[in-house]
């Protein structure tokens, strides 16, 4: 069986804590007929995923460019600091989702979909400290 890249693990591995996340929320949506959980989690899921590809993208510029004449290294800056509005963009968009449709399905004072969104977004840099590390050590 042929062996998976570092960057291929990182993306299963998010792969693995989406489809766990969906199989917890769904029946609780289901259930409880409130879907900022679900939304929250798809949108965080998301994000992590492009804010992964982003971050290895920006690492192979670097490493393409230290061995040439160094220019793409503002590209390899834009894709870092891109992920943080990306971030950015999806609290927002849980905001708006709790109060357009949340704000009118349930009366509550705390936002759900803003702890599912979150929750994907942690774990990124430890499964790439997990799987990223050299295969030497």
């Amino acid at each position: 069986m042929k062996k998976l890249s570092k960057e291929k693990r990182c993306y299963l591995a998010l792969g693995i804590l989406t489809l766990f996340g969906f199989i917890v929320i769904i029946p609780v949506s289901a259930v409880t007929h409130y879907w900022g959980p679900t939304m929250g989690w798809l949108i965080g899921c998301g994000i992590t995923l492009l804010s992964q590809v982003l971050l290895f993208k920006s690492g192979d510029i670097i490493a393409g460019r230290a061995k040439d004449t160094g220019n793409g290294t503002g590209l390899s800056v834009l894709f870092y600091f891109s992920r943080f509005l990306l971030y950015g963009i999806a609290f927002a968009v849980c905001i708006v989702l709790h109060y357009v449709v949340d704000a009118q399905v349930v009366n509550t004072l705390f936002n759900w979909s803003w702890v599912t969104c979150a929750i994907p977004l942690l774990p990124s840099t430890l499964i790439i400290a997990i799987f990223y590390t050299d295969d030497n050590n």
